[in-house]
């Protein structure tokens, strides 16, 4: 009957494992084949080989047997039928061979024989398995019989071999041991097993560089081998112990070798001859002979251990020079302390000279042995007490900078005080604000210390408040703007600060900037005011000079306002009554001093003569009868007339230029005034100029009348002057 293999093994009917093609189970037969001749070819196409292919065992599909044996993944083994796919767990009987030999077949087809015992092939086919094929016993063959008695021979070589060695006794003990276990048992527990098996490999000293194989054959025999049933167990178990075996003689062989290493360094670190300075070759006879020196393996372990206790005696020779230099140091720097009087100015020579009088110096000769040692205790003394006298002079300093640090923060709390009680603000000057600190104790700590003094606090704190006006000012304006609201001369106070109520963007401007706000605003009202009413003024000035002018022909230059007045009332009822009498006289004296008859006057004459050369032009007949007496006669008359012509123009034009000057420096001075007063009260803000267009106008005219200048001067200047005769 048979059983389906358990979950993880091959389903009933799949192939083994390597059936195809590979080797059958367990390890390969080594190489070799019938006395006297060579290693077989490979079958293939060169035809059968001489000989069976000995040492192999044959492919699968060549054997007679269908039952095949093949190993499952947790390493037990189990048997395949090829033809039926039957699997089983036990041997078939049909499987079980009654004699060693094997038939097989070559590729070609020839049968041969193959003894798994001897691992012998031949072509003829054995008398043994002839007689298990027939049912008989069989005779014990030549080749085995000569196997097992081989078997035994060797067996007694080794035992008496064993029993001959000098560590016989721990052998026969061990083989006692294994005497008592060649009889295989059953554990209660799987830890037991283990144990037993690892004990096994202990008691038969195996070696980690074995393989498998070997090391079955080696344990096979003893009863503990059965401790564990399956193979991949005893196999998991040998690595297991294999590894852990690695790592202790690993462990062991590195303490070997470190405590070889430790010995050979004492005995070098012993050696008084092995000094700081000499080298590896020169020692080298000196402990070439000692134990200790072969038990280090290599030369290059040595010569490292030899570097290393060089270096560790030069260490030690060094602190030793160094222990030496710090007494001495510090045996130079107690005597030099101890002198009087001695600071940071002395000098080397000084001090050597002042020690040559003492008995302690002069008597150590401590001293006399390293003199570099004393010099460079002496500088080490002097760079502390330079560090001291300068660490002195800063803290002296940074006090004295804390203390005038102070004094300024005094003051700022005072210039506090004093805007918070209403006595500092944007428009505040220091000469009105002296009189109120000039007597305060924090006013007079400022004095006389260097950095910001009062008044540079004053004007910085100045700034930040204007800053703060301006700030303010605009952000009042923004909100007026927005609103619609406008400041006029007739807005009151109430009024203001009632638009200004309930607006969180003011919430936090001062009462003072509130009063100077209202108050900058109100003056630009008034000046709006007065810049309307001087428009006015002038475009009436301007209406009465073209009023006089068009009743320029019904009086003349000399004729006085009071008879010109009541033409103009005639002609414009209304002109009059927006200005004063002092304009009105103003305007009509400007006007005669213009002349404008001369210049009607001077235009008539222009066309008169040019009337008369046209004249002249059609009458040249009779200019060419007149006498060459009257001829210069007329060119006489022409050159004086262009001369007074010429003379009057000059006079005219000076007078004209001299009224242009004298207007434009009253303008100037004028506008000067203007710029004093307005500057007075401005706070420079762009959109304030807009405000000024009149004063823009009046600038422009300056600039243009004095690039005028600039040019009359140029000219004048580019003229050449006739040299007195």
């Amino acid at each position: 009957m048979s059983h389906p293999p358990p979950f993880g093994f091959p389903p009933r009917g799949a192939p083994p494992p390597m059936m195809y093609g590979g080797p059958p189970p367990g390890p390969f037969p080594p190489p070799q084949g019938p006395p006297g001749y060579p290693m077989p070819p490979p079958p293939g196409p060169y035809g059968p080989p001489p000989v069976p292919p000995a040492g192999h065992a044959p492919p699968p599909h060549a054997q007679a047997d269908p039952w095949r044996k093949a190993t499952a993944p947790d390493g037990r083994e189990y048997w395949y039928h090829v033809v039926t796919n039957e699997t089983r767990w036990e041997r078939p009987e049909a499987a079980k061979p009654a004699t060693p030999w094997r038939e097989y077949k070559t590729p070609e087809g020839r049968p041969y024989y193959y003894n798994t015992e001897t691992k012998e092939t031949v072509w003829q086919k054995p008398k043994e398995l002839e007689a298990a094929e027939s049912g008989k016993a069989p005779a014990p063959s030549s080749a085995s019989t000569t196997t097992t008695t081989t078997k035994t021979a060797a067996a007694a070589v080794t035992a008496a071999a064993a029993g001959g060695g000098g560590g016989g006794g721990e052998k026969q003990k061990k083989e006692e041991k294994g005497s008592k276990s060649s009889e295989p048992r059953e554990y209660a527990t799987k830890e037991e097993a283990v144990a037993a098996f690892v004990e096994l490999l202990e008691d038969k000293d195996v070696s980690t560089n074995w393989n498998w194989d070997k090391v079955s054959r080696v344990i096979s025999g003893d009863g503990r081998y059965m401790a564990l049933k399956r193979i991949s167990e005893k196999k998991h178990q040998w690595n297991k112990w294999k590894q852990a075996k690695v790592v202790q003689e690993r462990e062991t062989a590195r303490a070997r070798s470190q405590q070889a290493r430790e010995e050979f360094k004492q005995l070098l670190m012993d050696m008084r001859a092995v000094g700081p300075h000499a080298s590896y070759d020169d020692a080298l006879p000196l402990f070439k002979h000692e134990p200790a020196y072969f038990a280090v393996r290599s030369e290059r372990e040595r010569q490292s251990v030899y570097d290393d206790v060089v270096k560790s005696k030069q260490r030690a020779a060094l602190k030793t020079f160094d222990d030496r230099v710090h007494e001495i140091r510090s045996a130079f720097l107690d005597l030099i302390r101890a002198i009087p009087g001695f600071n940071v100015e002395w000098t080397w020579d000084k001090t050597m000279d002042y020690l040559e009088g003492v008995e302690h110096f002069t008597a150590n000769e401590m001293f006399k042995e390293d003199m570099l040692a004393c010099l460079e205790a002496f500088e080490k003394e002097m760079e502390r007490l330079d560090s001291e006298f300068h660490a002195k002079i800063r803290e002296e300093k940074d006090s004295m900078q804390r203390k005038e640090r102070k004094n300024r923060d005094a003051f700022v709390a005072l210039l506090d005080e004093l805007e918070e009680h209403g006595q500092l603000h944007a428009e505040t000057l220091w000469r009105t604000l002296y009189p109120d600190v000039c007597k305060d104790a924090r006013y007079l700590a400022l004095l006389g210390q260097p950095g910001s003094t009062a008044l540079d606090l004053f004007k910085l704190r100045q700034e930040k408040l204007v800053d703060r006006l301006r700030r303010d000012r605009r952000t009042v304006r923004t909100l007026f703007k927005e609103k619609g609201f406008e400041v006029t001369v007739n807005t009151t106070a109430e009024q203001y600060l009632e638009a200004l109520q309930n607006e969180e963007s003011t919430a936090d401007i001062s009462a003072v900037n509130m009063k100077f706000i209202f108050e900058y605003l109100l003056e630009k009202a008034e000046e709006r005011e007065r810049q309307a009413k001087r428009e006015e003024l002038r475009r009436n000035k301007r209406a009465l000079k073209e009023q006089l002018d068009a009743l320029k022909s019904k009086f003349t230059k000399a004729s006085p306002w009071s008879e010109v007045k009541p033409l103009v009332e005639e002609a414009a009822p209304d002109l009059l009554s927006t200005m004063g009498e002092e304009d009105h006289a103003h305007v009509y004296k400007k006007f005669v001093r213009k002349d404008p008859w001369r210049k009607d006057a001077k235009e008539k004459g222009s066309k008169k003569e040019n009337k008369d050369e046209d004249d002249k032009g059609s009458g040249s007949s009779s200019s060419s009868s007149s006498s060459s007496s009257s001829e210069s006669d007329g060119d006489d008359d022409d050159k004086e007339s262009r001369s007074s012509r010429r003379k009057s123009r000059g006079k005219h034009d000076s007078d004209e230029e001299d009224d242009h000057h004298r207007s434009s420096r009253k303008k100037r001075s004028k506008k000067s005034k203007k710029k004093k007063r307005r500057h007075r009260h401005s706070d420079h803000d762009d959109d304030d100029d807009a405000d000024d267009a009149a004063g823009v106008g009046d600038d422009k005219h300056h600039r243009r009348h004095r690039r005028h200048r600039r040019h009359t001067s140029r000219s004048r200047s580019r003229t050449p002057t006739r040299s007195k005769r």
